[in-house]
């Protein structure tokens, strides 16, 4: 097995259940030239993304698959349902969200470790969304301390049918409370560079229990006041979501 493989196995794949993340210090739990999949089929009370809730009408579904390869290579699928009109002034309608993600992860030593990833975004049509390009890309490039810790910042270009470029920085720490309970910790800021520099923090708290194959998840979301000048105000804010899911592999 790969020798900088610093955390136990047990904390991994509760950070790889709770919060789907290829942390790239994972690697070392499989053997060389072998691949790894992990599926998460899960019920959420809303999605949350940077501060800003995409859902506002229940549960919707939320389906997760990642493929990792021992030398660093990592892809992954996110789908699942978003009402992205009601972000704005126009009428909510719900559309799915397909997320691709392909990307590769460096191992620097025992416990430092680099990734960078590229995102494709896609969004189902459907009445008012017929007429606007929700779809866009995203950049990532993130600096992992063991599992515990990661420095992330993403770029987007014209996300949601916004003409500007989106920029994020946050910083996100992971701590196991026990075998079975693992918390998470998020605080970042994003600036619109096509309107005035416009920009706002954004902050995230998770809180996980895991049960064999299921767990379930405690979320907390919150944005800055700045958030409102764009977004619809029961969008941004303070947030709670709640997530029961079920985890397998494939490979």
């Amino acid at each position: 097995m790969n020798s900088y493989s610093a955390l136990p196995t047990t904390f991994y794949a509760l950070v790889l259940s709770l919060f789907s993340v290829a942390c790239a210090n994972g690697q070392g739990i499989f053997e060389p030239g072998q691949w790894h999949s992990h599926a998460t089929l899960a019920i959420a009370s809303d999605v949350v993304y940077q501060g800003v809730s995409l859902y506002d009408d229940g549960a919707t579904a939320d389906i997760r698959l990642t493929v990792q390869h021992q030398s660093g290579l990592f892809a992954s699928l996110w789908v699942t349902r978003v009402e992205l009109q009601g972000l704005f002034l126009m009428p909510a309608e719900r559309q799915w969200q397909q997320a691709y993600d392909l990307g590769y992860s460096w191992q620097m030593n025992r416990a430092w470790s680099f990734s960078a990833s590229h995102s494709w975004f896609q969004y189902s049509d459907s009445g008012a969304s017929s007429y606007y390009d929700f779809d866009y890309r995203q950049w990532r490039i993130a600096a992992h301390y063991s599992d515990y810790a990661s420095l992330l910042y993403t770029r987007v270009d014209e996300q949601w049918g916004f003409d500007n470029q989106v920029d994020s920085l946050s910083l996100i720490l992971r701590y196991p409370f026990s075998a079975s309970i693992v918390g998470e910790l998020e605080w970042g800021q994003l600036q619109y560079d096509s309107i005035d520099s416009w920009q706002y923090p954004f902050a995230r708290a998770n809180l996980g229990y895991v049960h064999g194959q299921w767990s379930v998840q405690i979320q907390y979301h919150y944005s800055g006041s700045d958030a409102q000048q764009l977004f619809n105000n029961d969008r941004v804010g303070s947030q709670w979501l709640a997530k029961f899911a079920y985890h397998f592999t494939l490979l």
